[in-house]
């Protein structure tokens, strides 16, 4: 699983894409936060998963201020995965 974000676009001067990605393991739910440099906002978030096959899906996506970043938080389905992903 991963997570970004992007404190501004390419035309923004001081634009810096921020990433961050969890280990691949089976665990039921997963959170992962991509935090921005200091002096940095997030002006959106994006995600995605490897692994799962149809049994883990992105729950949440959202900014926050405090500390700056974005987070994702997916999960997997009810009947579970026994697979590793992230």
């Amino acid at each position: 699983m991963g997570a970004s974000a992007a404190t501004a676009s390419a035309a923004v001067p001081g634009w810096q894409l921020v990433t961050a990605s969890s280990p691949a393991s089976s665990s039921t739910n997963k959170v992962t936060i991509a935090n921005c440099p200091s002096g940095k906002q997030p002006l959106g978030a994006g995600g995605s998963i490897s692994g799962g096959v149809g049994q883990v899906g992105i729950s949440m996506l959202e900014t926050g201020p405090t500390p700056p970043s974005g987070w994702l938080l997916s999960y997997e389905d009810q009947d579970g995965f026994s697979g590793s992903w992230s």
